[in-house]
């Protein structure tokens, strides 16, 4: 370039800089460094006000706690995984081959003159919280292609 006053650098016009993007905080957003300062003032509160050992025995009776619960469930897991499912064994040559089978099960026994419309009706009088009923679906999907 020389000092000769009429050249003149090109201007970019449309020159676009790209966006500044913040510096990332080094403690990550707000939420999360309000949760740690709450969290460190209750712990600091449990430490300071409540005795040693009785803190000592609360966590130690959940940590128990925590053992008899996980300990139950895995001999739950190991007793029914052991025996065979034979609730409706005495019925396994009888029903159909096709279809689904439908089992309805009842504290007592069911009440005097149930059939299966009944079991049915039962079923489907909450068909509008389920979305069960096919043909209000099917009507629906119509109006719509009509529309």
């Amino acid at each position: 370039m020389s000092n000769i006053p009429s050249e003149v650098p090109p201007v970019r016009i449309n020159q676009q800089q790209p966006p500044r993007i913040p510096p990332p905080i080094a403690d990550g957003d707000t939420m999360e460094r309000l949760f740690q300062a709450l969290f460190y003032r209750i712990a600091v509160l449990y430490a300071r006000t409540i005795p040693k050992h009785i803190r000592r025995l609360g966590e130690t009776t959940i940590l128990v706690m925590a053992i008899i619960c996980m300990a139950l469930l895995i001999y739950l897991h190991v007793v029914f995984n052991q025996k065979p499912v034979t609730c409706l064994s005495y019925l396994h040559n009888h029903w159909p081959r096709e279809g689904v089978l439908r089992v309805e099960l009842f504290f007592e026994s069911p009440p005097e003159g149930y059939n299966l419309q009944q079991s049915y009706a039962k079923e489907f009088q909450y068909s509008h919280f389920y979305n069960y009923d096919d043909n209000q679906r099917n009507q629906s999907v119509s109006k719509q292609n009509e529309g």
